[in-house]
C-alpha cells in the first residue's frame, strides 16, 4: 500500500483553497440543555430588522413532534418566551417565532434540547460494559484530516493517544455504500435482500442496524445527521417510519431545511437560520454530555456535506471539533466510552488528477480512542488494535469491532487467542474481522470484501490509452452502461467519446509491457461518453480474452444534471434524457 505525506505534491498543495469563515444571521436566542435565553439587543433589532422598540416584540415557541421521516407536527399550543429572563423548556425540539405589534412574524428559528429520557436504575457503570461513540465526517480522507483539521488531529493522537488505522480502505462508491457495511455488516445488495423487499420504496425499520443490538442490551441510542434532505437513508430512499433510536435529530433538521436556508453554495446549505449545519450536530452532542455520564450509550453522529465540493471545508470545524473532544475528556465521558472518529471515503474533488488523489479517495479516516482502563483490562485486544493499524482493514471490520463491544467478555485474552487461532487457515477468513483480533498479514482485498477498483494494495502501472486492451475495456464499459439503460427508453444510448487515462493492476510479475490476454489483470480506465460528456471510471478484470466488471462504474465529473427524466438513483447518473 503506498504512503504519502499530508501535503506531498504541488498538485495537492495547489488544490487547497482556504474557505472563508461562514457567518450566519445573528441569533435572538441561545439555549442550553433545558433553558432558552434571550440575546435580543435593541441595536440588533434596529440593524437587522428595522425595529426600534423592543417592547413591541413578542416571542413564543411551539413543540415539534415527529410523524415520520418526511413530516412533523408542530403543536397548535404555543408558549410565551420571557425576553428579559430565562425560559425553561420541557420539549426536545421547538420552533421559535417573534412578532412585532401588528403580529407580523419577523424572526423564525429552531432550538434543540437534550432531556433525560430514561432514569437508569442503580449505579450506572457497575457492569462490565462500555459506551460507544462514533463520529463520522463524510468524504474526508485520512490525509485530508491531517491537512485540514490539525487541531483535532493533535488532540486525538498526541494528547489523547488515539490509534490511527493507516490501511483503512473504502468498500463502496458513496457514503451509503460505505456506511451500510459499517452499521450492518452487509453490503448494499445483501441489505436489500435482507430487509428492503420493495427496493427503494421500502423503509429501513426492519434492517439490522448495530444500534438495535445495543438497544436490546439496554443501551440508550443516538442517531444524528446534520442534514435531512440528503440523509444517509433518505436521499432517494424512504428512511424510517418508526423513530430508529432513542435520540434522533432528523425532525428538527427537517424543519430547519424547510424554513431557514440561507447562504447556499454549490448545492450546500451553509446556514440554517442562525446555525451552520455542522454547529447543530456538535451542539446536540455537547448537550448530550450530561446524559452520557448517567447511562450507557451507543451514539452515531454523522457530519455530511463537510467536504463534497470544497477540499478545505473541514478546516471550518477544526477548532470546534477539537474543543468538543477535549470537553468529552474533561467531563470524564472518555473514561467510559470508546470513540471511533471516522469517514466513509475521501473526496472526489480533484481526486482523479494525481495518483495521490486517487489513493486518498480510497483511504478514509478511522481513528480509535480507548479508555485508559481498557488497555489494562483487555491488553491483548488493545495490542491487536495497535498492530492492525498498519494492516488492510475496511468498514466491514469496523462493524465486527462494534459487535465485539456488545459483550466485553469476548475481549478477554483467552477468547482473543481462541478466536484469532481460527484465522490460521488463511483461505477461510471472514469478510469482516474485529480490529481487536490479530488480522492475518496475508489478507488481501478480495478476502476483505474490497472490490479491485477500490483496492489500494495492487501494483499499478499506467498504460497508454491506445493499448488494445484499454480500447476493448472502454467499449465493454460503454456497452455495459447501455445494457443497464435498455429498460428506460427515455434515456439515449451512449457512445464512447474519448479515453483519458488507463492503468493496469496485477501482481508485480504480471504488470506487463506488452498486451497479453492470457494473464489475469485488472484494467482501470477513465473515459468520456456522448451525448452529455459524462466521465466514468471503472475496473474490468481481463483473463483469457474474457472481461468482467469488478465493482461499480463511477461518475467522476460533476453530476451533469441530464438524468432529470428518471427517478432510479442507481441509473440516473448514466441517463441522458431525450429532449
Amino acid at each position: 500500500m503506498p504512503t504519502f505525506g499530508a501535503i506531498d505534491t504541488s498538485t495537492v498543495r495547489n488544490s487547497l483553497h482556504p474557505m472563508p469563515r461562514i457567518e450566519c444571521q445573528n441569533p435572538l436566542f441561545i439555549s442550553n440543555r433545558s433553558n432558552l435565553v434571550s440575546t435580543i439587543r435593541t441595536n440588533d433589532l434596529s440593524k437587522f430588522y428595522n425595529i426600534t422598540d423592543v417592547d413591541q416584540v413578542s416571542c413564543d415557541y411551539a413543540e415539534i413532534k415527529r410523524r415520520d421521516d418526511n413530516s412533523n407536527r408542530i403543536s397548535d399550543r404555543s408558549f410565551a418566551i420571557e425576553l428579559r429572563n430565562i425560559t425553561q423548556v420541557n420539549s426536545e425540539f421547538i420552533r421559535v417565532e417573534c412578532k412585532v405589534a401588528e403580529n407580523k412574524i419577523f424572526y423564525k428559528d429552531f432550538q434543540l434540547f437534550a432531556p433525560v429520557k430514561y432514569s437508569p436504575e442503580g449505579s450506572p457503570f457497575s457492569e462490565g460494559r462500555v459506551s460507544v461513540l462514533v463520529i463520522g465526517l463524510s468524504t474526508l480522507s485520512r490525509l485530508s484530516f491531517h491537512r485540514d483539521m490539525p487541531l483535532t488531529s493533535k488532540a486525538l493522537l498526541d494528547e489523547l493517544g488515539g490509534i490511527e488505522l493507516l490501511g483503512y480502505n473504502k468498500v463502496g462508491e458513496d457514503a451509503y455504500a460505505n456506511m451500510v457495511p459499517a452499521l450492518t455488516g452487509l453490503d448494499t445488495n445483501e441489505l436489500s435482500g435482507a430487509c428492503l423487499p420493495n427496493g427503494i420504496n421500502s423503509t429501513y425499520d426492519r434492517c439490522p442496524f448495530i444500534w438495535r443490538r445495543f438497544r436490546d442490551r439496554k443501551f440508550q441510542t443516538v442517531f444524528a445527521e446534520n442534514i435531512a434532505r440528503h440523509g444517509l437513508f433518505n436521499s432517494g430512499r424512504q428512511g424510517f417510519n418508526a423513530t430508529p433510536t432513542d435520540y434522533y435529530l432528523r425532525p428538527i433538521m427537517l424543519e430547519m431545511e424547510k424554513a431557514n436556508v440561507h447562504n447556499k453554495k454549490a448545492g450546500m446549505n451553509m446556514c440554517l437560520g442562525s446555525h451552520r449545519p455542522s454547529d447543530i450536530l456538535l451542539e446536540y452532542l455537547e448537550k448530550l454530555v450530561p446524559n452520557f455520564l448517567k447511562d450507557y450509550f451507543f451514539s452515531f453522529f454523522w457530519l455530511s456535506s463537510v467536504n463534497h465540493h470544497f477540499l478545505s471545508m473541514p478546516a471550518l470545524i477544526d477548532e470546534d471539533m477539537r474543543d468538543l473532544i477535549m470537553l468529552l475528556n474533561r467531563t470524564g465521558v472518555l473514561n467510559t466510552t470508546i470513540v471511533f472518529f471516522m469517514s466513509d471515503r475521501g473526496s472526489k474533488a480533484s481526486s482523479q488528477k494525481t495518483y495521490q488523489g486517487i489513493m486518498e479517495e480510497r483511504l478514509p479516516l478511522l481513528l480509535v480512542l480507548l479508555p485508559q482502563w481498557f488497555n489494562i483490562t483487555y491488553p491483548l485486544a488493545a495490542f491487536n488494535l495497535k498492530q492492525n493499524a498498519k494492516k488492510l482493514t475496511s468498514h466491514f471490520d469496523l462493524h465486527a469491532t462494534l459487535v465485539d463491544l456488545l459483550n466485553l467478555k469476548s475481549l478477554s485474552s483467552y477468547n482473543i487467542r481462541r478466536r484469532s487461532s481460527e484465522f490460521l487457515d488463511g483461505d477461510s477468513l471472514p469478510r469482516g474481522i474485529s480490529l481487536f483480533l490479530n488480522i492475518p498479514n496475508t489478507r488481501n482485498c478480495e478476502k476483505a470484501g474490497i472490490a479491485s477498483i477500490f483496492c489500494t494494495c495492487y501494483k499499478r502501472r499506467k498504460i497508454v490509452t491506445n493499448d488494445a486492451r484499454v480500447q476493448r475495456v472502454a467499449r465493454f464499459i460503454v456497452h455495459h452502461i447501455n445494457k443497464m439503460l435498455n429498460p428506460y427508453p427515455q434515456c439515449r444510448s451512449l457512445y464512447l467519446n474519448s479515453i483519458f487515462e488507463a492503468s493496469i493492476g496485477s501482481s508485480e510479475s504480471n504488470v506487463l509491457r506488452e498486451p497479453d490476454w492470457n494473464v489475469l489483470a485488472d484494467i482501470t480506465t477513465r473515459l468520456q461518453t456522448k451525448p452529455g460528456f459524462a466521465e466514468y471510471q471503472a475496473t474490468v478484470r481481463v483473463f483469457n480474452e474474457q472481461m468482467n466488471l469488478t465493482g461499480t462504474i463511477r461518475l467522476v465529473n460533476s453530476y451533469p444534471r441530464q438524468g432529470y427524466c428518471i427517478d432510479d438513483y442507481a441509473i440516473k447518473m448514466f441517463c441522458y434524457c431525450e429532449k
